[in-house]
């Protein structure tokens, strides 16, 4: 569990790099139903070396429709999201990458869910670039 106070990964103002942000709010969220959507993302370069072949997503996260998340064109809703776009991924490895949105669906409901703010006004989130809000 994330706390107010905490340093967290996130990007540079240049986003690109990784930085530690201090988490400076956490709002919690309850209500009867919230509706969470699933993003799927693969690295561009696993779909460049396998046209044929249908991509099997190496990363996925849950978020609120509203939640904005940065791609290579703009900030995005995660229910504006498309297959196609891409955003920013942190990997294991310490490098940045671009990978591509394979699908967007309504995954599941949820009673709660959380909202961080951080001093740089991004995180990351299962390695995928997201802004606070």
């Amino acid at each position: 569990e994330v706390r107010v106070g905490e340093k967290i990964g996130g990007f540079g103002p240049d986003g690109k790099g990784l930085v530690f942000s201090t988490v400076v709010s956490k709002t919690q969220h309850e209500r009867q139903s919230i509706a969470l959507w699933e993003v799927a993302v693969w690295p561009i370069a696993h779909l460049t070396a396998a046209q044929s072949a249908v991509p099997v997503p190496i990363n996925s996260f849950l978020a609120t429709p509203n939640h904005p998340i940065p791609t290579t064109n703009g900030s995005k809703r995660v229910d504006e999201l498309e297959k196609g776009d891409q955003l920013l991924v942190y990997q294991t490895d310490g490098q940045m990458d671009v990978w591509q949105v394979g699908a967007v669906s309504l995954s599941q409901q949820a009673t709660r869910v959380w909202s961080l703010q951080t001093d740089s006004g991004n995180f990351w989130v299962n390695g995928v670039g997201v802004f606070g809000k």
